[in-house]
């Protein structure tokens, strides 16, 4: 399995992120057969486009709302600890997932709920970055929201452990 390698030509890098690939893999493991999802916390290194990973913490299967095979939603406050967490560590907040699927995309449902979620966050929250991270077993996809006026302006991430 090689998910720190699934993602090339991406502008923005987060190194150290060996915590959030090894629980993909067990929670990707056959036989899980729902998503999961956690909190990443990354610290920008300099003006270089690159993070370092801090921090990872799942969410408890207690605090998900749905666990399905194709959908996941977690307690509302689970994103608002993280949003405190992300502000007082002055960490960027990512929020992850897992598919289930082989492929690791994000779905349309994906694409409309995150967009209006990173919206929310740098609102209330008033930083200015939000990201979001999809795996499965075999690779990875992530990205980074950046507000930029009134407008969010999406840019392809890549993990590296």
């Amino acid at each position: 399995m090689d998910l720190e390698n699934s993602v090339r030509n991406c502008c923005y890098v987060v190194v150290k992120a060996r915590p959030v690939l090894n629980w993909a893999v067990d929670a990707c493991r056959p036989g899980k057969g729902r998503e999961q999802m956690g909190f990443m916390f990354v610290r920008p290194l300099g003006e270089t486009g690159r993070f370092a990973c801090c921090e990872f913490i799942p969410v408890p299967d207690n605090r998900l709302l749905r666990q399905a095979r194709d959908a996941i939603t977690s307690d509302p406050l689970c994103l608002i600890w993280a949003c405190r967490h992300a502000k007082e560590t002055g960490t960027v907040l990512f929020m992850v997932h897992t598919h289930v699927a082989v492929t690791a995309a994000f779905s349309e449902l994906d694409d409309k709920t995150e967009r209006r979620v990173a919206r929310c966050v740098m609102e209330l929250t008033g930083v200015e970055r939000f990201g979001a991270v999809v795996l499965s077993l075999k690779e990875h996809r992530a990205r980074l929201w950046q507000s930029c006026g009134d407008d969010l302006v999406q840019t392809a991430v890549t993990l590296e452990a």
